[in-house]
């Protein structure tokens, strides 16, 4: 007789499509939150990098410059960078996070505990999803940095095409030509990750993200099923 395998079984085939779902999820969720975003983003940039005593005399003033001088494609500068990264970003972010949740439970319960990726994420506390929030988000920093500092470049390019000092170009023709530039002039730490390590700290500050989110769908669906909604 053959001893019985003590592994887990494969994950069967809709937990799979689980996972995928919730990656293609995050990639259309993160498009679309650039597409609506954007040009906010612009000009809070533009406002952060010239304040109130420089370019622009406030926020109105810069979107009537930004309109006046460049039209609305000055807005959305930079977008084609986070509009291909961000929605890469959140999909690799919400899928990690959904499997490092279902990692760190399932090592809480042991390997005895067969388990599907659902029953995991049901069963994970709050301070379980914080961590893996922290996690997820120092990982996904290695993706954002890149991308927000060569976002933040174009977007402070205040002119219709790429600015030229004589007959030398000094501005960027889009976010391909800004990376290549940045990289060649400064290399990958003082020129494309700059700035990394707020970044990864902000982004490590998802726990409030994820752990808020958790604890108030318990609370609903506790309310929903509770006491309170029976009648």
């Amino acid at each position: 007789m053959v001893a019985a395998s003590s592994s887990p079984p494969p994950p069967p085939r809709s937990e799979s499509w689980a996972r995928v779902r919730k990656f293609l999820a995050g990639y259309c969720s993160g498009m679309c939150l650039v597409l609506a975003g954007h040009p906010f983003d612009t000009i809070k940039v533009r406002m952060q990098s010239e304040g109130t005593k420089g370019r622009f005399t406030g926020v109105t003033d810069c979107i009537r410059q930004t309109l006046r001088h460049e039209g609305v494609r000055g807005l959305y500068k930079g977008m084609a960078t986070p509009l291909l990264m961000t929605g890469l970003i959140n999909s690799v972010l919400f899928g990690t996070q959904y499997n490092l949740v279902a990692e760190i439970v399932r090592r809480r319960e042991g390997p005895g505990a067969h388990l599907s990726s659902e029953d995991l994420h049901r069963s994970a506390t709050i301070s379980e999803t914080c961590l893996a929030a922290v996690f997820s988000g120092a990982f996904i920093s290695i993706l954002v940095a890149p991308m927000e500092g060569i976002k933040a470049r174009l977007q402070v390019q205040y002119s219709a095409a790429a600015p030229q000092l004589g007959a030398v170009r000094i501005g960027y023709l889009g976010p391909w030509d800004c990376a290549r530039r940045v990289y060649g002039t400064l290399g990958l730490r003082r020129g494309l990750y700059r700035g990394w390590v707020p970044v990864c700290l902000c982004r490590m500050s998802n726990y409030a993200y994820f752990g808020s989110y958790a604890y108030i769908s318990a609370m609903l669906a506790e309310w929903v099923h509770g006491e309170d909604f029976k009648g």
